[in-house]
C-alpha cells in the first residue's frame, strides 16, 4: 500500500550491491554502531546504491570504490572511506570476497586540526572542586577521565561491566570494539601515577545515592540518551568555570595524553581507551616525544615543564 510521498524503487536483486545494502543495514555488525553514525552512514550508503546499486558484488573492485570516492574531498572523503570500509568488512565476510576492495585506499588530505580542545589539568581542579562526589555531573567526570571513554559510552557501562578479574569491560557503541579498563585490579606502570583517579571514580560510584544498573543516571535514576548527556556534561563545565569548548571529548584527550606522556605504547593506549587506528594513539606519542626531545635540551627546565611532572 502506497504511503503519500513513498517513492518506488527498482527491485534489490540478489548479488547486486543494492540487495547486499540492505542486508548491510540490517546486519548485526551495522547495529552496533551509534544513532548518529548510522544515520550518516545510511545516507551515503543509498546515494552510492542509488548510482551502482546494479552492480554485482563479486566483481566489486578498489578501482569502483576510487571512482565513487572521487566524488568527495577532504573530510568528506574521509568520512565517505570510512562508510566504504564497515561496508567491504562485512562484504567480505557474507559474500566471501577475496580481498578487501578498500585496502590500500588513502584519506584525502585535509588541514591538521586538533578538533575538540583538550582539557587540562586546571580544568580537572576546577570540575571537582564545583562538584561533590555525589552529584551526577562529578560521577560522569569521573568515569570519563579513568576510562578516557566517550560520551555514547558512559551511558551504559555499569556493574555489569566489571570482570570477575577486575577489569571494566564494555563494547563501545560508535566502534562496536572492546574497551578493557583496569577498575579493581594491578595497574600497569604507566598508569601507577594516577591511582588517586581511580580512587575518586571509585568514591564517586559509592556516593551515588541509589544503585542502577548502570553507573551514570540523572538525579531522578533515570539514563540519558548520549546527546543529551554530551549537552549536559557541556553545561556542567560551563558552570564549572571552564572556559567555551570544553566538552566530553576534550577529557578523552587529555587522557590520551597524559598516557603518552607516561610511556604507553600504542597497543595499551588502543586496549584502554578502544582506539581504532594505531596511528591515533601514535599522534600523542609522537608529539609528546617532540616536546620531551626539545626540553631534554635545556635541563634547567625539566623540573618544571615536563609533562612527566605534571600531577593532578
Amino acid at each position: 500500500t502506497m504511503q503519500a510521498g513513498e517513492v518506488v524503487h527498482e527491485p534489490a536483486y540478489e548479488g547486486s550491491l543494492a540487495h547486499a545494502a540492505v542486508q548491510y543495514k540490517a546486519s548485526h555488525s551495522f547495529g552496533l554502531l551509534d544513532i548518529k553514525t548510522k544515520a550518516s552512514r545510511r545516507i551515503k550508503l543509498d546515494g552510492t546504491v542509488d548510482l551502482y546499486g546494479k552492480a554485482a558484488v563479486a566483481q566489486l573492485e578498489r578501482r569502483h570504490i576510487l571512482k565513487d570516492l572521487s566524488r568527495y574531498d577532504g573530510h568528506t572523503q574521509r568520512v565517505h572511506l570510512k562508510m566504504w570500509r564497515h561496508f567491504a568488512k562485512w562484504l567480505v565476510i557474507n559474500y566471501s570476497l577475496e580481498a578487501d576492495p578498500t585496502d590500500g585506499i588513502k584519506r584525502a588530505e585535509v588541514l591538521k586540526s586538533d578538533g575538540f580542545t583538550p582539557w587540562t589539568p586546571d580544568d580537572v581542579r576546577k570540575f571537582r572542586a564545583h562538584f561533590d562526589l555525589g552529584h551526577p555531573a562529578r560521577l560522569c567526570f569521573e568515569l570519563l577521565y579513568w576510562t578516557g571513554a566517550r560520551i555514547s559510552d558512559i551511558t551504559h557501562i555499569g556493574r555489569g561491566n566489571i570482570t570477575a578479574d577486575g577489569w571494566l569491560s564494555f563494547n563501545q557503541i560508535k566502534t562496536g570494539g572492546p574497551a578493557w579498563v583496569p577498575f579493581a585490579r594491578q595497574l600497569p606502570d604507566f598508569a601507577m601515577h594516577k591511582a588517586a583517579d581511580l580512587a575518586l571514580l571509585h568514591d564517586a560510584i559509592n556516593a551515588a545515592p541509589t544503585k542502577h544498573v548502570t553507573f551514570h543516571v540523572t538525579s531522578k535514576g533515570a539514563s540519558r540518551l548520549p546527546d543529551v548527556l554530551s549537552s549536559y556534561f557541556s553545561r556542567s563545565a560551563s558552570k564549572a568555570g571552564l572556559s567555551k569548548g570544553k566538552t566530553a571529548h576534550g577529557v578523552r584527550k587529555l587522557r590520551a595524553q597524559e598516557w603518552a606522556s607516561a610511556g604507553a605504547s600504542a597497543p595499551q593506549m588502543m586496549a584502554w581507551q578502544g582506539w581504532e587506528s594505531m596511528s591515533e594513539c601514535q599522534d600523542y606519542i609522537k608529539k609528546f616525544n617532540r616536546q620531551a626531545s626539545l626540553m631534554s635540551s635545556r635541563p634547567e627546565q625539566k623540573s618544571s615543564n615536563s609533562l612527566l611532572n605534571l600531577e593532578l
